[in-house]
């Protein structure tokens, strides 16, 4: 603002003990909202991690079990979508394992009866078409 009179100097000044506890009272409340900012992160990434642990916790102790032999574990599904396409493969490779024990099994049952059955129908034959009796059965 300009003065009226020439050469007439005014000096408005403020005492810097108010500019001090003004700066110390502004760091202060940034400060706490960072601690504060910092504490309700904290608290999120636990809370997620709950999220995520726990049903990939349950995803690992039903594979542990298939591995283990027990093929009637029924994975559990999730909200996550990564954990419930894992799911979804366990419980894929879990029927396929049990069909091909399945299978398995059935082709070891058809070869046992054969080879069960093979003293009873064995022939031998020598170099010269003729009847040789096997050396167990005489």
């Amino acid at each position: 603002v300009a003065l009226p009179f020439p050469g007439l100097v005014v000096r408005v000044s403020t005492p810097t003990s108010v500019i001090e506890d003004r700066l110390a009272d502004t760091r202060r409340v940034i400060a706490i909202a960072g601690v504060t900012v910092a504490a309700l992160a904290i608290g999120l990434l636990i809370l997620t991690s709950r999220r995520l642990a726990r049903p990939l916790e349950r995803l690992a102790a039903q594979a542990k079990a298939v591995a283990s032999g027990d093929l009637m574990v029924e994975p559990e599904r999730s909200s996550v979508t990564e954990l419930d396409e894992m799911a979804v493969a366990l419980s894929s490779i879990i029927r396929d394992l049990g069909g091909r024990i399945e299978e398995a099994e059935r082709a070891s049952s058809a070869l046992e009866a054969v080879l069960s059955a093979l003293p009873q129908a064995t022939l031998l034959f020598d170099g010269d078409d003729d009847f040789d009796v096997p050396s167990f059965l005489k």
